[in-house]
């Protein structure tokens, strides 16, 4: 990635199968950023930790926000210090009904 195109801001979406695997669609952060979705056992896999940038501020979301201090703990072990959870979760911004898309 060069200079110019550095992200900013990552939302890493690491909500459980159950909610990944749903009939209907799940609602996602509706935002121009990078939007990353994964599993939380999906981050000890390098390849996929390569998808996180070091640079730019990322920002983890579960369900409820409960989660983030484990995965923050994790990943902060393999250098990444640029990451905060979102607190209350997916279900704390729809709450506030920020934007979301399916």
């Amino acid at each position: 990635m060069d200079e110019k195109n550095k992200a900013i801001i990552t939302f890493v979406d690491y909500r459980t199968q159950h909610f990944l695997k749903r009939e209907k669609p799940l609602a996602s952060i509706k935002s121009d950023c990078t939007l990353i979705k994964c599993l939380l056992d999906d981050l000890r896999d390098p390849a996929q930790r390569d998808r996180i940038p070091k640079q730019g501020l990322v920002v983890l979301v579960c369900e409820t926000g409960n989660r983030d201090a484990v995965a923050m703990r994790y990943l902060y072990k393999y250098g990444y210090t640029n990451i905060v959870g979102l607190r209350t979760g997916m279900r704390g911004w729809l709450k506030l009904n920020y934007p979301v898309e399916y």
